[in-house]
């Protein structure tokens, strides 16, 4: 696997996007028979805080060869969230939260 292979992406609050693309920084070579089962499993937080900084660690991918860790790799954001500077009053972030639900 090369660095940027994973691609997922995370929710962020209160930031001038709704999500940001976290990837691998390292890539990974892996010697396996044709019998090992790969899987692997994410170790993130569900959602992030704005204001969030590119290429901060935010958690890690563990591959599992047959169930067994065989590695883990740093998961750290592609591009910066800053912010929302939008200033908002109650009754409008009410009619958004209405029209969302009615989607």
């Amino acid at each position: 696997m090369e660095a940027g292979g994973i691609l997922k992406n995370l929710p962020v609050v209160g930031g001038e996007e709704k999500e940001v693309t976290v990837t691998n920084s390292e890539g990974l070579n892996l010697m396996l028979k044709s019998t090992d089962r790969t899987e692997m499993v994410f170790e993130m937080p569900r959602f992030l805080y704005a204001s969030v900084a590119e290429g901060v660690r935010v958690g890690e991918a563990v591959v599992l060869v047959n169930g067994i860790e065989a590695a883990r790799l740093e998961l750290k954001t592609t591009k910066p969230v800053p912010y929302r500077t939008e200033k908002i009053s109650l009754w409008q972030r009410i009619i958004r939260m209405i029209e969302k639900w009615l989607k």
